[in-house]
């Protein structure tokens, strides 16, 4: 069992070692909004769109954030 133990963890970090990850990304993002102006305490919405999404090689993830 110890062995085992043992052989994985050399197995895990000579694959850490090993792996390299090379992700790039390009693409365009447009901000539009529902309103020009805006009082206090009124509502209005803001779309995010992207486009031309170009990957090479790898994942892409998108997360947002609201920090208001």
């Amino acid at each position: 069992m110890k062995k085992i133990i043992i052989l994985s963890l050399i197995l895990l970090i000579t694959i850490s070692i090993v792996i390299n990850v090379y992700a790039t990304s390009t693409f365009e993002m447009s901000l539009q909004s529902s309103k020009n102006e805006v009082s206090k305490g009124e509502e209005f919405t803001v779309d995010v769109k992207l486009s031309n999404i170009q990957i090479d090689k790898g994942l892409i993830a998108i997360r947002w954030k609201n920090r208001i």
